[in-house]
């Protein structure tokens, strides 16, 4: 995983991402971008419709993020009331990214379920995602949006902002791969990529492997042992009888290969 970034002051839009271009390409070399994210100050207000060309061609990341900013950062250094372009950049191998677009008339209803949120954004909770999210002020109810993303997916992260540097509705611009957005909200849902191998079943060591002799087994036992054939518990001893381990009385649902520990 690596990150790195760069900041520009030249007047002209494709001049500066040029020069940011340079700066990531060194720093990073030859690996491809994952992820590359863009604040331009409202200076370059007349060529916003241009940024995501400009940044495909340039830099040729995966994806594109970010917006319009009354002051933008990057590379340790700031710029403010001045033109400047800061670009974010990342290689992130084994990360899944989705990105996504919001309007305020497609929100769900602050009383409606978590799942209704997942279709929106079109991430399941159990996934374990966290979100990275930019609205524009003038079009956009942050609030609900926050509310709402806090309801379904109350262990995710959630960081992000808003757009700046208009003073009126249409004036911001959000970033989002090939497209340039004036309304709503977009945001990225991030999560790990998980590779199986060997099938996808899992692996246990060999001295955790399941006995042949327990296959059989019924799955779920008493603190005795095995229940008996008349529902009614009977008394085993693995050391004795060999028909099987006794559980753990601290275990709620024992599996096969549980042993106990209180011995």
């Amino acid at each position: 995983m690596k990150w790195t970034s760069a900041l520009s002051e030249q007047p002209d839009l494709e001049d500066a991402i040029a020069e940011c271009g340079v700066a990531i390409k060194n720093s990073i070399e030859d690996e491809t971008l994952d992820l590359a994210v863009a604040f331009i100050s409202p200076h370059y207000e007349e060529s916003y419709e241009r940024v995501a060309d400009l940044m495909a061609q340039t830099l040729g990341a995966k994806h594109v993020f970010g917006c319009s900013g009354g002051g933008v950062i990057g590379n340790g250094l700031e710029v403010e009331q001045r033109a400047g372009i800061s670009i974010t950049a990342a290689v992130l191998p084994d990360v899944d990214i989705k990105p996504f677009h919001l309007q305020v008339d497609r929100l769900p209803d602050l009383d409606a379920g978590p799942d209704k949120w997942e279709d929106l954004i079109g991430v399941q909770a159990d996934k374990d995602p966290h979100f990275v999210m930019l609205a524009d002020p003038y079009s956009f109810p942050v609030q609900d949006l926050l509310m709402g993303m806090d309801y379904a997916y109350p262990k995710a992260t959630k960081i992000g902002g808003l757009a700046s540097g208009a003073s009126r509705e249409g004036g911001n611009a959000l970033f989002l791969d090939d497209q340039v957005l004036r309304t709503g909200a977009i945001g990225l849902a991030t999560g790990r990529q998980y590779h199986c191998r060997h099938g996808c079943r899992p692996r246990l060591p060999a001295h955790r492997q399941p006995h042949a002799h327990l296959q059989e087994r019924p799955q779920h036992a008493t603190r005795t042992g095995w229940p008996g054939s008349d529902g009614s518990a009977a008394e085993h001893d693995a050391s004795a009888s060999g028909a099987g381990p006794r559980v753990d009385t601290l275990l709620p649902f024992p599996r096969r290969g549980d042993r106990r520990t209180d011995r």
